[in-house]
């Protein structure tokens, strides 16, 4: 049992040292699969007392919530794994750009509301198994991931950088988007489009064509962005004070 609190812990802080950008992705790699491995034979020796990690973890406290989603995954998050749903991984990404850009243009641009947003698109498009590994714009995130990094939490972007960033979103949104993709008839994924407690949408849309997929999409993304862009609105006004 010692062993097996152990290494989740130790995977916990891993996984929290690589989002601080203080573990390099090869270092991570590599330790986090030896983790897992580890994980794994050290799970089996209690698995008769504890059938599922998650009552293990309840049982002794453990509050290490970055080391169970990479336990539940069984791989590091630098391993690219879109799950064969490469249209459903476009459209994450897409959404995050928007995210992103929403933020800026309604002048949301600290660090510490921009640096997380940016940190899961890297991440988001290190699953996306299409995506050429030299692929220009996930060196460009990187870039502005060290930028951000660099600053203090509450330090905002200068007008400058604001226009620079918008302008390298919106290459590699269109980037992204011209990837090819394998369409066959499918659903949309029926969920909320949720950003307020105020504010659901649930779409779900039948599509048998590649024209039809983007369309649904399209349609779902401007959705998103139209309730965003109310709620961060919404954030605007209450902080200055006055009521949405």
């Amino acid at each position: 049992m010692a062993d097996l609190y152990a290494v989740i812990n130790i995977l916990q802080s891993l996984e929290k040292a690589y989002i601080r950008d203080a573990e390099l992705a090869k270092e991570y790699t590599a330790t986090c699969s030896k983790l897992l491995v580890q994980y794994k034979a050290a799970f089996k020796q209690v698995q008769s007392d504890f059938p599922t990690i998650e009552e293990f973890m309840k049982k002794y406290r453990l509050d290490c919530s970055a080391a169970l989603e990479t336990i539940r995954e069984d791989r590091p998050i630098t391993i690219k794994d879109d799950k064969g749903n490469t249209s459903k991984c476009i459209a994450d990404i897409v959404l995050l750009f928007i995210t992103v850009m929403d933020k800026l243009r309604l002048e949301i641009r600290a660090m510490d509301e921009i640096h997380p947003d940016l940190r899961e698109l890297t991440e988001t498009m290190t699953r996306l198994s299409i995506l050429p590994a030299d692929f220009e714009g996930k060196q460009r995130v990187k870039n502005w991931l060290d930028t951000l990094g660099s600053m203090q939490a509450s330090e905002e972007l200068d007008d400058g950088q604001v226009r620079q960033l918008l302008f390298d979103l919106e290459q590699m949104v269109a980037e992204v988007s011209a990837q090819p993709i394998a369409w066959e008839k499918r659903w949309l994924p029926e969920e909320p489009i949720l950003y307020s407690p105020t504010v659901t949408v649930t779409l779900k849309v039948t599509v048998e064509s590649r024209e039809g997929v983007l369309w649904a999409f399209g349609l779902y993304h401007n959705l998103q962005r139209l309730i965003r862009v109310f709620c961060f609105a919404q954030e605007a006004t209450t902080k200055n004070g006055r009521a949405c």
